[in-house]
Formats: structure tokens, C-alpha cells, sequence
């Protein structure tokens, strides 16, 4: 174990590029299987999706790109239609990142507040809510493919600067912080894999 903290240490980018994609892997399983069931589908996206698509709004108000539609729910997700913004590329990349950076942000905040604990010995419904906002916002926070596709040059160069630049950035003073958050969203996300593999396996009469 001393071992494996010390590379995770030593190779910072690459540790925190790790978790993020065993989150991401996570989601996509989690999703799959609440996908058998409607219900547990819109249940588990409901309020992510708004704060994921309100993002998008304010990116555009950042940006100056003028919105011509906006739904924060529907059957197929939400979404955000507007025009190109002031700034070209960089704009659409802002407007696509900020529901990364609000998820993130808002995860954090949850994760460190005193009312929550991960602990499951002590259960209540403050930390039901929490346990509940934390799934939803990890469903829905990263990038969707429309995201991705409206800056995809952006991204690119972001990912190729990272892989070539990766070992200069100095993650010290966040990085236990990063680590500790990750391995928790990890767990949740297991559970929340579990709970809902078992209400699939239910048959209501």
C-alpha cells in the first residue's frame, strides 16, 4: 500500500487522469443499467441535468453567445441551442467545460461539508439527499458528444498539452484533496451500481 501511495505521489497528472476515467467508466456502466428501467433513468439525471444545462446558460452569458432555446428536461436529456459566441473556439469550449467545472465544484463542496460523512453507520435523510446529489451530478457533469463536438480542437490541443506538459505540473497542494474526493465518488458510484442492479433485478406484479 506505501508503495502504491508513493507512485500515485510521484506521478500526480497521470494518478488524478486515472480516477477521473474509473469515474467515468463507472458512469457509463451506471447508466447503462438504469436505462432498463425509465424511471430509475430519470430519477438518477433529473436534477444533474438542470444544473448541467444551467451551466451551459451561464456560459453563454460569459461568453456572449445569445441563447435561442433552452431545455432543462425532456425524454432525450436537455439542451442548450445558441448562437456562436464573441470569442470563437475558446467561447464554445467555455460553454462546453463549465458544467465539468460545476459539477466538480459543487461535488467538492459536498464531499468536505461537515453534514455528510461518508460513513454508513450513521444514515439520515441530510445524507440520503447528499448521497443522492452526489450520483446525479457525476451522471451528468462531464461533457457530453455535442459538448466535446463544438470545441473539439480546443479539447485537443487541452489533451495533447496535458500528455506533453503533464510532468511539470505541480499538484501538491490539492492533490490529497483531489485523491481523497476521487476514491469517495468512486465508492459511491459502486453503491449506487449495486442498488441499481438490484431494482432491476426486482419484477413488480
Amino acid at each position: 500500500m506505501t508503495r502504491l501511495l508513493s507512485l500515485a505521489q510521484s506521478n500526480q497528472v497521470l494518478c488524478v487522469l486515472i480516477l477521473i476515467s474509473v469515474i467515468y467508466i463507472l458512469r457509463e456502466i451506471l447508466l447503462k443499467q438504469s436505462m432498463q428501467k425509465q424511471y430509475i433513468y430519470y430519477f438518477l439525471l433529473f436534477p444533474g441535468v438542470i444544473i448541467h444545462e444551467l451551466s451551459h446558460v451561464v456560459g453563454c452569458i460569459l461568453t456572449g453567445a445569445r441563447i435561442k432555446d433552452i431545455q432543462l428536461f425532456s425524454k432525450t436529456g436537455g439542451f442548450v441551442v445558441h448562437e456562436k459566441p464573441f470569442l470563437p473556439y475558446i467561447g464554445n469550449f467555455i460553454i462546453s467545460l463549465l458544467p465539468l467545472l460545476a459539477g466538480a465544484a459543487i461535488s467538492y463542496f459536498i464531499l468536505k461539508s461537515q453534514f455528510f460523512g461518508f460513513d454508513l453507520r450513521e444514515i439520515n435523510g441530510q445524507k440520503i439527499v447528499y448521497f443522492y446529489l452526489l450520483i446525479t451530478i457525476l451522471l451528468t457533469m462531464f461533457p457530453s458528444y455535442q459538448d466535446i463536438k463544438n470545441a473539439g480542437t480546443v479539447y485537443f490541443l487541452l489533451i495533447l498539452t496535458i500528455l506533453i506538459y503533464g510532468q511539470k505540473i505541480n499538484l501538491n497542494p490539492i492533490f490529497d484533496n483531489l485523491v481523497s474526493s476521487g476514491l469517495i465518488c468512486v465508492a459511491i458510484l459502486l453503491i449506487a451500481n449495486l442498488l441499481v442492479i438490484s431494482l432491476n433485478s426486482i419484477k413488480w406484479k
